[in-house]
């Protein structure tokens, strides 16, 4: 669904005099709704009861790390957007947090620095929604296509496609439009699709997944013998830069629109086939 203004943003930092510096900062930013947490165990349960999806933190709370913390938001039902501000002296943390999902900014905090990361923020919403109004007006279309397809492919045999993602509106999306050219089979996390991965011409998973992640997912579909099918991964944040194993065919960052999806959805399996017919 379409993300609505203003959004919660949850700021945690166990220095007051930050907090206060960041609240005077944003109190002109009318887009978020700013709650503010010196208390990381607060601020998470009140991120998880409220599906805060926005979230600052300082790096260095009293008990707990920065990856901890987002390790934590990683398992909630709902998408949780961090941008995670580090010291210098924090670097092996810091590249955690970022292998985790997160956005890494370096200290001192400035004005600049928190207008960036909103303005981050409203990029991610704005791509997002945009997408989403692509699907919306394709929807209806693909559904009034979708019997003419099927009745084309009569007694063809279709390639398969599993889409793996926690987002049930997506998966309806994605499986209405590519489900006017192939066979889809859905799964809501890593743990479910591993039993539905055989026998697919292609995979298409999201990373920040419940349960099991799009990380854990493609490696176990490695260590299965002889596993050869080709992946998609799908992300909202800057996982093209980090390396994946060989399945890995091509990375989209999210929110993309179903037309991105099916165009390198389709080079894939073409080539996939060239090769096999090779």
């Amino acid at each position: 669904m379409k993300l609505k203004f203003p959004q919660d943003l949850a700021i945690i930092d166990d220095d007051p005099t930050t907090i206060a510096f960041a609240k005077q900062v944003l109190k002109s930013v009318t887009s978020f709704n700013v709650c503010t947490y010196t208390d990381s165990e607060e601020a998470f349960q009140d991120i998880r009861n409220k599906k805060i999806q926005f979230v600052i933190t300082d790096i260095h709370l009293p008990g707990v790390m920065g990856d901890e913390l987002i390790a934590r938001f990683r398992k909630l039902p709902f998408g949780v957007t961090t941008a995670v501000i580090s010291g210098t002296d924090n670097f092996t943390t810091a590249l955690r947090c970022f292998k985790l999902g997160a956005d890494v900014y370096t200290k001192p905090a400035t004005k600049n620095m928190y207008k960036e990361i909103v303005r981050q923020f409203h990029n991610r919403i704005y791509r997002w929604n945009s997408s989403i109004e692509v699907i919306l007006k394709n929807k209806e279309e693909s559904r009034k296509q979708h019997s003419k397809a099927q009745s084309a492919t009569a007694g063809k045999s279709r390639q398969t496609i599993l889409f793996v993602d926690d987002d049930e509106y997506l998966r309806e999306a994605v499986a209405s439009s590519l489900g006017q050219h192939y066979q889809v089979r859905l799964a809501s996390n890593g743990q479910e699709a591993l039993g539905m991965a055989e026998g697919v011409s292609l995979v298409i998973t999201d990373i920040n997944m419940p349960e099991m992640d799009g990380f854990e997912f493609i490696a176990n579909l490695e260590l299965q013998e002889n596993y050869q099918t080709p992946v998609i991964v799908t992300s909202g944040f800057l996982h093209k830069k980090l390396r994946f194993n060989d399945l890995v065919k091509q990375v989209i960052e999210k929110p993309f629109n179903a037309e991105e999806l099916l165009t390198y959805a389709s080079a894939i399996l073409k080539a996939t086939e060239g090769r096999k017919s090779a």
